[in-house]
């Protein structure tokens, strides 16, 4: 897979393994973190293992999914925002690329935006 390299979504509480569902809710709460960015002609890829290291969130990218769509994580890609939710930022960066994100018991995964049904 493409991506970015992160650490691993389970996280050890009380000498007890995260359940995927504790997983995704945190995840989920990440995403709600005001937060803010800056990048100019920064390949994907790096702005999104910078927002991963930043924000303690494994992210992945699916390299099926940006084929899909003809993207790229070395697409350079220019991004400013400050003071809103990390939801938020990731749907400015990628909405004008085609993608979008799940959030998974393993983080998020950046993937080609579903196709509008017929």
């Amino acid at each position: 897979m493409f991506g970015c390299l992160f650490p691993a979504a389970a996280r050890a509480v009380d000498d007890k393994e995260e359940t995927e569902s504790e997983a995704v809710q945190r995840f989920t709460r990440i995403l709600n973190v005001k937060s803010e960015i800056d990048v100019i002609e920064e390949p994907l890829s790096r702005v999104c293992s910078d927002l991963s290291k930043r924000h303690g969130i494994p992210i992945t990218l699916d390299p099926k999914g940006l084929k899909e769509v003809g993207a790229s994580p070395k697409r350079l890609v220019s991004i400013k925002c400050e003071d809103i939710p990390l939801s938020t930022i990731l749907t400015v960066l990628l909405d004008p690329q085609k993608l979008t994100y799940n959030v998974t018991p393993t983080g998020l995964v950046i993937t080609a935006k579903p196709k509008p049904p017929k």
